[in-house]
C-alpha cells in the first residue's frame, strides 16, 4: 500500500511540474478575433488587453529564446488570457453596438 502511495505522489509531482507548450497560435488566434470585432465598435479596454497579449507573447518568445522554457509557457499562458479578455470584451462592443443601432432603427 505504501508503494502505492509513492507511486501517485510521484505521478502527481512529475505532472505539476511539467508544462505543455503553447503554440503562438493559440494567443494569435484570439488576438485576430478581437482585432475583427473591432472593426465597427472599438474598445479601449479590448485595446489595452490586446496591447498586454503582445507584450507577453513577445516576452514569451524572448524567453524562449533564452532557453527558459518554464517561464516562457508562463508567459503565453497569460498572453493567451490577455488575447481571450480581449476577444470578450471586443465581441460585447459589438454586440452592445449592434443592439444600440438596433433599438434606434425601430424607434426614430
Amino acid at each position: 500500500m505504501k508503494q502505492v502511495m509513492l507511486i501517485a505522489m510521484m505521478a502527481l509531482a512529475g505532472c505539476a511540474t511539467h508544462y505543455a507548450k503553447i503554440p503562438n497560435s493559440a494567443v494569435i488566434g484570439p488576438m485576430k478575433a478581437a482585432q475583427a470585432y473591432q472593426t465597427n465598435y472599438r474598445s479601449p479596454q479590448a485595446d489595452l488587453q490586446l496591447q498586454y497579449a503582445q507584450d507577453n507573447l513577445d516576452v514569451a518568445n524572448s524567453l524562449m529564446e533564452s532557453g527558459k522554457e518554464e517561464r516562457a509557457n508562463m508567459m503565453m499562458m497569460r498572453a493567451r488570457a490577455d488575447a481571450e479578455l480581449a476577444q470578450a470584451l471586443a465581441r460585447g462592443a459589438t454586440l452592445r453596438g449592434e443592439n444600440e443601432r438596433a433599438v434606434k432603427g425601430n424607434h426614430p
